[in-house]
């Protein structure tokens, strides 16, 4: 069996994707429908025989009655009555119809009533239907529900356990639960055949399947067997041919279904018959003809009380570009998940099985059928049919089935009537068993009910959609319609033929569709309709490109109702933001920006401007909006599509941009002036504001005209006392850095010719440096611009490197009007960007010196590699100094580092000494002995600090640091002396005594060796804390854990007493208890020695001596436990010995040690070696196994 992890998996999950829209009927040699009925000419050929969904309720409620006592009872179905019937919810609704048959239902009643034919118990169906009941009788109907003939069976052959019908319904096998096994003929009901030893004795028939070959048939029974049943006829006389398949004594086969392939004569596997059986515990597939043959095994684990479950399919599988074959696929269901497996047909005529996927569900199964190559119709164990689509694993519709009666197999797997010879595990799987009573025809579902007979079946595409219609939910069609129209429907049925015409009916329906709900929303006139049915139509127009329909039919209909008209508009505004309506009539146009107007909503108002077409707009209207509410966006566009107008932007609104600075309107002006600098950017580069690019016959021109309109040298109404090139100054003055990124970015444009660029660097020049009001690091910005063009290839810009000189001058020189940090910046890129590189390493080094720009010192120095330089620049620098460590620590030439940091070892303390000491002792931890001397005792501290979070130190400095630790930080001397085991103890002892740090100095000298003293320390501090009434619980634990390690070299007197004495003054029991509970205190001695040195009465003592009584009952039960496990242990070895010894040994047949015969007495041991009695040394121990250890 191929694993499911095989490495094709994922292809092999493929197969599953089906589409049998294009299935070639003459390729695959499928007959028409009307050549073979089904049961769909029954739904269809008399609508007073079926009964809707609709009718169900009041149907069921009156005929589907259950007598008390019946074995075949749904107990759920019955429990679901006491609620009126109530359905479940139901997803979906519009895939399944469910039907009852009414002609079937009221014969099944009238038998049961009438002759006492008993309740229906299973079915088989085709073209026919057979009915058998719990007496043994069955019915028999043809395809427009009519009895043909009744089987009245002995009722001494008990019920009918499973029926099943050939290919061409000619013959009928029944089974019986006391193991009888008929055929009859499906024309008169003659008894064809009566097998009575075909398969095992006493055993009920759960199954009978015909095969392909009309004289084949299989049958399981409830011992577990599956038996092949040949039929023959020699010179008139029937007979019967039965050989075991699989014997029930190697697992009990619950189910078996075989593989039918009559309708596909020129399949490769046709002449073959394979079947699928299933145990509680596995899946087989096997090939009975030509030859027997396993083909696939998959062992699973599941819950016992659920039944596996077996289901064929024919699929399609795309194997090639323009190769498709048909391959059949089992569906394999166990509880909570179901397994799929492909049967192929190799090249060499070898057949293959192949394990597909798995799905795993969240509900255990009772029935698992396939009702087309992409649909599964499971039933839960709460009688919920799901229909699941199994390419993308959704469950599509879920319908309530609790009032349908379904009827249970129960009592033929429980072998009620061969007296109960079943498996325990068969009797419990089988409680819900309903194999006979759910199966599949087609794309139906037949359900057999206590009293009624059932079909579900998937509607077809247009079926589902007028089911909708018919139910006023016009939304859900249309989006159905759609769904169908872009082929992503689910479980699609009757859509057949090529693509374009498939696309061309189904497109003519959802119009049909749309129309009809256009005609009854305008009928109705009813708002709330209005609000639900305006948004869906517009959306469907839209996609269907209906604009008459949308902007006429529509529009013109609500024209008498002004608020179905908004709620019109407010739709037509979602569709056009979302960019699926871009021509709108300019009348409805003209009201929709009339409303945003009213309601105040300016952004969506210019958003729908830009979504549009310009010939939609009312050019005024917008205009003025725009205009009044800060449009920006809007005003630029209509400027520019509808007036091919791109200067008017610069003429009216670079001016408006200096106003609202000058008004200190500053949000408002930095939204416009960011929208202008990327509107330049935009025209400049032939690109369209704000999306979009520009006609390519257009781009020159609209290049040229706003150049030549930026580059003005005054506005239109210039008074004397203005400055040339107004707006170049105000954009460089509202942005200089993103003003020169736009120029930077338009100039990346090969088509921007050279002239205007040296044109426009010109003017930059002119009206940055030769002229007033910019700072020294705005012109920094433009001449890194200037320097970044000027380092492209094929520059032809022209500069004056004088003017870079001067650039540098303003920065490095003192007393800007601009911050530091910002003049360092400007120089840096300006150096970054090639201006600066007439400069000697030396020149720029002064100049940066000079002005204090420590960055870029440490960006020349890191060129030429001087790192000490580097580190130095580092730490004069006051914004980066914190950033050294990071630098050292990224360094790759540590080595040259070493000597620096020793030498500006200060600078770093004072930055972080802590965070110092981490470093050195990381990476340069062979100069601390040359660092210590240099600190002080605090620097020291923290440097130490340092070192000890990245690795250990030496006993000398260990030991200062712990003395430091002691006086600058108390706190931390416990878990450091805890911690670290290599302290100096005289040293660390007196620092720690001197601070009064007693819980160290206990540590301490009990580390020493000294447990008394470190006792009567934290004893002294135990006395003290009881005269201050302070907390007691640890203090008390440190002195017991002290006791208990100094158990054996300090004497009870000096501990446990003085411990036990001041217990009794504190009369705390908890204490006490903790205290008693120690294993290493003796009960008699210190009782006699507490007795002894305490003077206090009987009362005072009481609680200790309660105490001990109960350590001492606890004590004598965990001896009594011990020795019983001893005694235990001791038994079952003894128990293994004496059974080892009932056992033979298989005796070698020479000694052991000297490889000779046995010849006389010998010794055999349970290792299996055997001597004889003068190779062996000790008569008690193997030569072997105890060999003597040889000396040196």
């Amino acid at each position: 069996m191929n694993s499911l992890n095989d490495p094709d998996f994922n292809l092999r999950q493929e197969l599953l994707n089906l589409d049998i829209a294009d299935l070639d009927d003459e390729e695959y040699e499928i007959p028409p429908v009307e050549k073979t009925p089904t049961l769909e000419s029954i739904l269809n050929s008399d609508d007073t025989s079926l009964l809707s969904e609709d009718e169900l309720s009041s149907y069921l409620s009156r005929e589907l009655g259950l007598e008390e006592g019946g074995e075949t009872a749904s107990l759920s179905s019955v429990g679901s009555r006491k609620d009126g019937h109530s359905p479940r919810h139901r997803s979906g609704g519009c895939i399944l119809r469910h039907v009852i048959l009414k002609a079937v239902s009221a014969q099944l009643r009238s038998a049961a009533d009438r002759v006492n034919a008993g309740k229906p118990t299973v079915m088989a169906v085709t073209t026919m239907v057979s009915v058998g009941t719990s007496q043994g009788f069955i019915l028999m109907f043809d395809s427009t529900q009519t009895l043909k003939w009744c089987y009245e069976g002995d009722q001494e052959q008990g019920a009918v356990s499973c029926l099943a019908l050939n290919v061409d319904c000619t013959r009928l096998l029944a089974g019986f639960a006391r193991g009888l096994l008929l055929m009859l003929d499906t024309a008169d009901g003659k008894v064809l055949r009566t097998m009575v030893d075909v398969h095992t004795p006493a055993t009920a028939v759960l199954h009978v399947k015909f095969t392909d070959n009309p004289t084949l048939a299989v049958v399981s029974d409830s011992g577990g067997s599956v038996f092949e049943l040949s039929f023959r006829r020699t010179l008139g006389v029937r007979g019967v041919d039965s050989k075991c398949l699989f014997s029930g004594s190697r697992g009990e086969v619950v189910t078996i279904e075989p593989l039918l392939l009559h309708q596909l004569t020129s399949h490769p596997l046709h002449g073959s018959v394979l079947i699928a059986m299933a145990t509680l515990s596995k899946v087989i597939i096997v090939s009975i003809r030509p030859s027997t043959r396993l083909l696939l095994t998959h062992s699973v684990k599941a819950s016992p009380v659920s039944l596996p479950l077996l289901s064929w399919q024919f699929v399609i599988i795309q194997v090639a570009d323009t190769q498709r074959i048909m391959d059949p696929v089992l569906a394999f269901a166990r509880d909570t998940t179901i397994y799929f497996y492909q049967v192929s047909v190799e090249a060499s005529g070898r057949i293959a099985c192949v394990t597909l996927q798995q799905l795993n569900l969240g509900y255990s199964l009772l029935a698992c059928h396939w009702l087309n190559a992409r649909s599964l119709a499971l039933i839960d164990a709460s009688e919920a049919l799901h229909l699941v689509d199994v390419r993308s694993r959704e469950q599509l519709e879920t319908l309530d089935l609790a009032s349908v009666g379904l009827v249970y197999n129960t009592s033929s797997f429980k072998g009620l009537a061969t007296g109960g010879n079943v498996s325990k595990a068969l009797a419990l799987a089988g409680e819900r068993a309903c194999y006979n009573t759910v199966q599949s025809f087609g794309n139906q579902i037949l359900l057999l009910g206590t009293r009624s007979f059932h079909v579900i079946s998937i509607r077809t595409w247009i079926e589902r959609v007028n089911h909708f219609v018919d139910q006023n939910r016009y939304g859900e069609a249309l989006k159905l319609g759609m769904e169908f129209l872009e082929e992503k429907g689910k479980a699609v049925l009757g859509l057949r033929g090529p693509r374009k015409h498939r696309h061309r009916i189904v497109r003519e329906k959802v119009l049909d569709t749309l129309n009809t709900y256009v005609d009854k929303t305008l009928e109705s006139g009813d708002s709330v309709s209005y609000h639900e049915a305006l948004p869906v139509i517009i959306n469907h127009c839209v996609q269907l490109d209906q604009k008459e329909l949308l902007f006429t039919k529509v529009w013109d209909g609500l024209y008498c109702d002004p608020g179905a008209r908004a709620i019109y508009l407010q739709s037509l505004e979602a569709v056009v933001l979302e960019g699926k309506l871009s021509s709108v009539p300019p009348e409805i146009m003209q009201q929709l920006v009339r409303q945003l107007e009213q309601m105040e909503k300016w952004q969506v108002l210019e958003r729908c401007v830009l979504a549009v077409d310009i010939v939609c707009i009312d050019i005024e209207q917008v205009l003025v909006l725009c205009r009044q509410h800060d449009l920006h966006d809007a005003l630029i566009s209509v400027w520019n599509r509808a007036m091919l107008d791109y200067t008017s932007p610069i003429h009216e609104l670079v001016p408006l941009l200096q106003t609202l600075l000058d008004q200190g309107e500053v949000e408002r002006g930095r939204c416009l002036g960011n929208r202008l600098l990327v509107y330049l950017s935009c025209c400049l580069s032939g690109r369209g504001y704000p999306h979009g690019d520009l006609p390519p016959t257009s781009v020159e021109t609209v290049r040229q005209q706003v150049f030549k309109a930026l580059c003005s040298q005054h506005t239109v109404n210039a008074t004397d006392s203005e400055v040339c090139y107004p707006f170049l100054r105000i954009l460089l003055q509202f942005d200089t850095r993103e003003f020169l990124n736009a120029l930077a970015i338009a100039f990346e444009d090969p088509q921007f010719s050279s002239q205007l660029r040296q044109r426009l660097v010109n003017i930059l020049i002119q009206v940055m440096v030769e002229g007033e009001g910019f700072a020294s690091t705005q012109v920094g910005w433009l001449f890194t611009f200037l320097a970044s063009q000027l380092s492209r290839s094929h520059c032809v810009l022209r500069v004056d490197t004088k003017l870079f000189e001067r650039v540098v001058a303003h920065l490095t020189a003192p007393g800007q009007d601009s911050t530091h940090s910002e003049r360092q910046a400007a120089f840096s890129q300006l150096m970054a960007a090639g201006g600066l590189a007439h400069y000697t390493h030396q020149d720029l080094l002064a100049l940066a010196r000079s002005a204090e720009f420590y960055q870029v010192c440490a960006t020349l120095h890191e060129r030429r590699g001087e790192h000490r330089q580097v580190l130095k620049c580092y730490l004069l620098d006051n914004g980066r100094k914190h950033r050294v460590f990071n630098y050292i620590e990224q360094s790759s030439h540590k080595s040259d580092l070493q000597s620096a940091v020793l030498d500006n070892i200060d600078g770093l303390l004072d930055i972080d000494a802590t965070e110092t000491g981490h470093m050195v002792q990381r990476h340069f931890s062979q100069i601390i002995p040359d660092i210590v001397p240099l600190l002080s005792d605090k620097q020291l501290y923290l440097f130490l600090k340092g070192v000890l979070l990245e690795g250990e130190l030496e006993p000398p400095l260990m030991t200062r640091y712990f003395v430091l630790t002691c006086h600058l930080d108390p706190e931390l001397a416990l878990p450091l002396v805890q911690a670290n085991k290599n302290i100096h103890l005289d040293q660390a002892i007196q620092a720690s005594t001197e601070q009064g740090l007693d819980e160290v100095t206990a540590v301490l000298l009990e580390r020493s060796g000294d447990l008394q003293g470190a006792f009567d320390l934290l004893l002294n501090r135990l006395h003290t804390a009881m005269d201050k009434g302070e907390p007691l619980e640890s203090q008390m634990q440190e002195l017991v854990g002290l006791a208990h390690r100094g158990n054996k070299v300090m004497d009870p007197r000096k501990s446990w007493l003085p411990l036990l004495q001041c217990l009794l003054k504190l009369n705390s029991h908890e204490l006490l208890r903790q205290v008693l509970s120690n294993t290493d205190l003796n009960l008699a001695s210190e009782l006699h020695l507490l007795l002894e040195h305490t003077n206090g009465t009987l009362g005072q003592l009481r609680p200790l001596i309660m105490g001990l009584f109960e350590k001492c009952v606890h004590e004598k039960a965990m001896l009594r436990t011990t020795v019983q496990l001893q005694y235990q242990d001791l038994h079952s070895q003894l128990q293994k010995v004496l059974q080892d010894s009932r056992k033979g040994q298989l005796v070698p047949s020479s000694c052991s040690t000297c490889q000779y015969t046995l010849h006389s007495t010998l010794h055999l041991f349970r290792c299996g070696h055997i001597f004889h009695v003068d190779c062996l040394a000790s008569p008690s121990h193997c030569n072997e196994c105890y060999k003597p250890e040889v000396p040196g």
